[in-house]
């Protein structure tokens, strides 16, 4: 917060935005204070302001009216001989994830790439929001490598900029992320237990909370702790919907497998069936069918072994850890009930699934 010119840091810094506030609330009070302000051509309050509307709105479900405020926001402020220009980094990393949720990758990925690129020149707070925002979306679009660079190069600013733990929290739980989605188990459980050895997350940002508590669901998903899992979920559910974060409770039923069309309230919304399946396709969870014995990850580690690569070429292929093929190995070999790499591949082709 620190790093945003004078004015604009102050008018963020009296914001609302505590763990405990509902964001309705919250959405409530900028209007409040966009109104009181007016709307100025080049007025880097009323730009900023809009750029959060917009970002609210989109957490609301209100996808038309954030694309609305994003592009105020944009006709009020994107003139390079202004000045002002970086003040739209806001508006064009909202404009981007608005993209992203209704399936327009391309577009998502250049507005991104725009709100970052004027985010460095006008503060870290901006930057490291539009770097999270960019990386979530190489996540959730299979492109693992330029989020790590990403992210990497997130902490090196992070660094440079002595930032807090709660920036810092920020990009791990980020990486987490990206770990549970490329199955790096190991790496996986090395965060959720530095994450459980933590104090407290109550002075948190509510954010970062379910952030954190997004990848820790996931994990226990993965290993089979079911009970942990479903306690997880229905306690988050329980939060985000009393702070009316609408979207994210959409994406965390999705990640958890119990997305049901029903639950969200399309009439009252301005989500539509098409903005769903991207969600879906996005963040929805892969079910395993029962009658698979092995998951996609271990079938992919087994053909490998099948074929004589070792562990460091498989892991290198798959772009994962060397100790995160050995754990799925380990998988197979106990659900085929063999002990070696000779005898796995041998009971794999007497099943018929290598």
């Amino acid at each position: 917060m620190s790093y945003l010119r004078p004015l604009v840091s102050i008018f963020i810094a009296s914001l609302p935005f505590g763990p405990e506030e509902d964001l309705e609330q919250v959405y409530h009070h900028l209007q409040e204070t966009l109104r009181t302000i007016g709307v100025k051509q080049n007025d880097a309050l009323s730009i900023v302001l809009l750029g959060q509307i917009g970002s609210i709105q989109l957490d609301l479900l209100l996808f038309e009216q954030a694309r609305l405020s994003f592009d105020e926001a944009l006709r009020l402020g994107y003139d390079e001989a202004t000045g002002y220009a970086s003040s739209c980094s806001l508006a064009w990393i909202g404009k981007g994830m608005l993209c992203l949720y209704t399936g327009m990758r391309e577009e998502a990925e250049k507005h991104l790439q725009q709100g970052l690129a004027l985010g460095k020149g006008y503060s870290f707070y901006f930057s490291l929001y539009a770097q999270l925002a960019l990386a979530e979306f190489y996540i959730v679009t299979n492109r693992h490598e330029e989020a790590v660079r990403l992210l990497r190069d997130a902490g090196k600013q992070a660094y440079e900029y002595d930032v807090t733990s709660i920036d810092d929290r920020f990009i791990e739980a980020m990486y987490a992320m990206a770990q549970r989605r490329v199955g790096d188990i190991p790496a996986l459980e090395m965060w959720v237990q530095k994450h459980q050895e933590k104090e407290t997350l109550q002075c948190a940002p509510f954010d970062l909370f379910v952030l954190e508590e997004r990848q820790a669901l996931g994990y226990y998903q993965m290993t089979g702790q079911l009970e942990k899992a479903a306690s997880l979920y229905t306690s988050l559910q329980v939060e985000l919907k009393l702070k009316h974060r609408l979207l994210l409770s959409i994406i965390l039923s999705m990640e958890y497998g119990v997305f049901e069309p029903q639950q969200v309230n399309l009439p009252k919304s301005q989500i539509n069936e098409k903005h769903i399946s991207v969600l879906q396709e996005l963040y929805g969870v892969k079910q395993e069918v029962e009658e698979q014995l092995l998951t996609d990850r271990e079938q992919e580690v087994l053909q490998l072994i099948g074929k004589g690569y070792m562990n460091k070429e498989i892991a290198h292929m798959m772009n994962i850890t060397e100790r995160t093929v050995k754990w799925h190995a380990s998988k197979v070999y106990e659900k085929l009930q063999v002990t070696t790499r000779t005898e796995a591949v041998a009971e794999a082709r007497t099943l018929g699934i290598l």
